[in-house]
């Protein structure tokens, strides 16, 4: 069964909260209203979460190769290129092999 936040009161403030999210919204000191607003918020739902943008996998491993090589060993950063290039080369295999 799901869980639904619901409304509190906060004497000290003398105002109405819902926790959404990690996050409380203060729905104002009157009760009814209060409920009112909670009820408007429920109803909206969660908005949908935006897709993700940026760097591709590819060019973060790139960087992250780059810093290993100015930063590390030369045998560790070796060992991470090894081993990360290992992904993309069995993937390609697996994809041919399937043809």
């Amino acid at each position: 069964m799901p869980h639904y936040p619901k409304p509190f009161f906060r004497a000290p403030r003398g105002l109405w909260y819902v926790q959404i999210d990690g996050r409380q919204v203060n729905l104002g000191p009157d009760r009814d209203e209060a409920f009112r607003r909670y009820h408007d918020l429920m109803a909206r739902g969660r908005d949908a979460p935006e897709p993700a943008t940026g760097d591709s996998v590819v060019s973060i491993l790139d960087a992250f190769l780059d810093w290993c090589q100015k930063h590390r060993a030369l045998r560790t950063s070796d060992w991470y290129r090894d081993y990360l290039q290992s992904f993309p080369d069995r993937s390609l295999a697996i994809c041919l092999s399937s043809d």
